[in-house]
């Protein structure tokens, strides 16, 4: 029982501890974001995989597998998570086939574009990993060089133009490549394969007129000198982050695993201790056994002399004689009586400490899986806080984005920052409690286990000295008894001096008077034998809930050692986010004053070239 306590302890211990860190690998999170709407014209839609489709709207988090159509005269900005950026034109169907954007060397982006026109500037992908990065449509698959350029498939039937694949470099290179051959397409310059298979790409010799800008031209057109200017910076703050959560998984997995193998040692010592004292005790009680067993052989022995004695004596007893005889017998009836209430007692005793035992093993066990439950709260907890976090982080840097591009003069940028912040509070302030509560339940386990093994210590105790009353009366019973014994035989000698017998019969109650002296002996020694026995191995048994009980205090010392870390690095953050914080509001000032310092170099430079006009 005590294995199953530590082994419960342990994982109650490294699943409370580790559980928001492993649930990210979890089959049940999530799809990957891959970026955030940041502009909806028109009838713009959504649709992610088990879920209802739904109208699209600014802020809205797009993922790996979404499906995001448009119709007609509308239009759907999204920025990427690698500060990448794609717009849909009017009656355009997409998917998000495959999206990473870690920062890594396996970072990846594909799209298909089943209809319509998808414009592209990308972000860390298109620089580093471009190979990863991919437009298919029914008939080619664009790759890319560090790109904007503008792809269009017109299926069959279409008034817009002929059918096929279609694609626009505004900057970089892109190739357009079939199983029938690659044509690379540069700056100002569009490529084609047809809707026909087996059609070579080319190169047009002009670009189509269905690549007219769109109602937000002059936007989409300043966003790719504001993705190359922030690339590195946000490449190197998300490898920072994915680093930094790997190294506390990698240090949380190798706290798990000394833990496990500390415990692991701990269990084996403890089993082959319990083992061998099991072997002891087996041994012992074999013997003691053997013991027993010769003894009943020995009363029987002289048992079976007394009868013949009594037999020879009884017939000549005198009348007082006869009345001393009939009292022995009374009174071994009685000690018969009390023989058979004290081996019920001793049942009773068994019966309820096996009792409490399996009632705390139980309780152990329901509690296990109580706790079990509520580890399980507390992963769908963080699961949705991770969440929280990620949508919060993708805010944050959208409207850095906008601060950058010189939104000052936005109405909603100071109430979205706010918003933003109070979110930040709200999430750190859900991690608090969420951390609280895994220590909450800690603590009500520790102490509930504390609390049952001191219960099994005290019932322990408790039994052993209702067993040690027991023994004491059974100690007195045998005295009883014996003394019995000897009236009994002081009866026989009497009767056979009364009736003359021989020597002979002298010598045989001699004998007999040895033998139940003997037997009473051996009586004693063996009970006493016994009694040493259970103090043994309630020794033994103290002495690994005592070592039981200072593995469960070492487990609260590291998981109060590991809690105070957690709210160190929890502060570490927070005034992190302060920094962070500030740095951004001084960006802010410098940027608005230089903005008006370059506002007023313009009006005084047009205030020169007027007065230079004028007369």
């Amino acid at each position: 029982m005590i294995r199953q306590f530590l082994a419960l302890v342990c994982v109650l211990f490294c699943t409370a501890s580790f559980a928001p860190s492993n649930a990210q690998t979890s089959a049940g999170l999530p799809p990957t974001p891959a970026g955030k709407i940041d502009l909806v014209g028109g009838d713009a839609r959504i649709l992610q995989a088990g879920k209802q489709v739904r109208r699209a709207a600014v802020g809205d988090t797009v993922y790996e597998g979404d499906i995001l159509t448009t119709g007609k005269d509308s239009e759907l900005h999204v920025t990427m998570q690698d500060t990448g950026f794609i717009a849909l034109r009017p009656n355009t169907r997409i998917k998000i086939d495959s999206y990473k954007a870690d920062g890594g060397d396996d970072d990846k982006g594909v799209f298909s574009l089943v209809v319509g026109g998808l414009r592209s500037i990308t972000g860390w992908i298109g620089r580093y990993n471009q190979r990863s990065y991919q437009v298919r449509t029914p008939t080619a698959t664009i790759g890319i060089r560090g790109t904007d350029h503008e792809t269009r498939y017109i299926p069959p039937g279409s008034p817009d133009g002929e059918p096929g694949t279609y694609d626009k470099v505004f900057a970089g290179a892109t190739s357009i490549q079939t199983s029938a051959g690659l044509a690379d397409v540069t700056p100002d310059h569009a490529g084609y394969v047809s809707d026909n298979a087996g059609q070579t790409p080319q190169v047009l010799p002009r670009i189509p007129a269905f690549f007219r800008p769109g109602p937000h031209e002059d936007l989409i057109n300043k966003k790719h000198a504001e993705i190359q200017k922030w690339i590195e910076q946000r490449r190197e703050e998300r490898r920072k982050i994915v680093a930094e959560k790997l190294a506390a998984l990698n240090a949380a997995r190798e706290v798990l695993k000394a833990q496990n193998e500390n415990n692991k040692a701990s269990a084996e010592e403890r089993k082959a201790a319990t083992e061998k004292q099991q072997q002891d005790t087996e041994a012992q009680l074999a013997a003691l056994r053997e013991r027993q067993e010769a003894l009943k052989n020995r009363q029987k022995t002289i048992q079976d002399a007394r009868t013949q004695i009594r037999e020879k004596l009884v017939a000549g007893m005198s009348r007082n004689l006869r009345a001393q005889l009939k009292g022995v017998r009374e009174n071994a009836e009685v000690l018969r009586t009390e023989w058979q209430e004290l081996a019920a007692a001793y049942k009773a005793v068994n019966e309820k400490s096996q009792a409490a035992n399996e009632a705390r093993k139980t309780e152990g066990e329901e509690q296990g899986r109580r706790t079990q439950a509520r580890l399980a709260e507390f992963a769908d907890r963080s699961k949705a806080l991770q969440e929280k976090q990620k949508a919060l982080q993708q805010r944050r840097e959208a409207l850095q984005a906008k601060n950058a591009a010189g939104q000052e003069k936005n109405g909603n940028l100071n109430s979205e920052r706010k918003a933003v912040r109070e979110a930040g509070e709200a999430a750190d302030q859900e991690q608090k409690d969420l951390l609280t509560a895994q220590n909450d339940l800690f603590e009500a386990n520790v102490a509930a286990n504390e609390a049952r093994i001191r219960a099994g210590d005290e019932q322990r105790h408790g039994t052993a000295e209702q067993q040690t009353a027991l023994n004491e009366k059974e100690l007195a019973l045998q005295k009883k008894q014996s003394a019995q014994e000897a009236r009994l035989l002081a009866i026989q000698e009497q009767a056979a001096k009364e009736q003359g017998q021989t020597d002979n019969l002298r010598d045989l109650l001699q004998t007999v008077r040895d033998g139940i002296e003997a037997t009473a002996k051996e009586r004693q020694e063996l009970l006493e034998a016994r009694m040493a026995l259970r103090k043994r191995n309630i020794e033994a048994i103290d002495e690994r809930q005592q070592a039981a009980l200072a593995q469960l205090q070492e487990v609260k010392e590291k998981h109060r050692a590991m809690r105070e870390k957690a709210i160190d690095l929890q502060q570490e953050r927070e005034s992190m986010q302060e920094e962070i914080k500030t740095l951004y509001e001084q960006e802010q000032k410098r940027y608005r004053e230089e903005l008006k310092a370059d506002r007023q170099l313009n009006a005084n430079e047009s205030a020169g070239e007027r007065a230079s006009v004028e007369p």
